[in-house]
């Protein structure tokens, strides 16, 4: 479930103009090898605007880098952590009293 969640989101980030993000940054001098391009999907895009690989692909890279990041965090952040206080897949901040506590004692 979560790979496919994972999935939808990047195709719509693709979908809702990552690329041509990418290609402003990349016009406006924002150079490949900086920081912030090392980001999951950024290096990918700025691959395929290079023509190193296809659209395809990068689509493909950055779902995979995505999948590698939630397995990482999956192991950094303990399901039996107390401090963490976990919600069910599609639980929005809205319906989360937890969430809801948190923010107002964060003001």
């Amino acid at each position: 479930e979560l790979y496919a969640r994972i999935d939808s989101r990047v195709d719509a980030m693709f979908a809702a103009g990552f690329v041509d993000e990418v290609r402003r940054l990349r016009e406006n001098g924002f150079a490949r090898d900086l920081p912030p391009m090392s980001s999951i999907g950024y290096g990918e895009i700025y691959a395929h605007l290079e023509g190193e690989m296809t659209l395809a692909e990068a689509i493909k890279r950055t779902k995979t880098g995505t999948h590698r990041l939630a397995r990482h965090q999956n192991a950094w952040f303990k399901q039996t952590d107390p401090r963490i206080g976990w919600e069910a897949p599609g639980v929005t901040i809205a319906a989360s009293s937890a969430a809801a506590k948190f923010l107002k004692g964060a003001k």
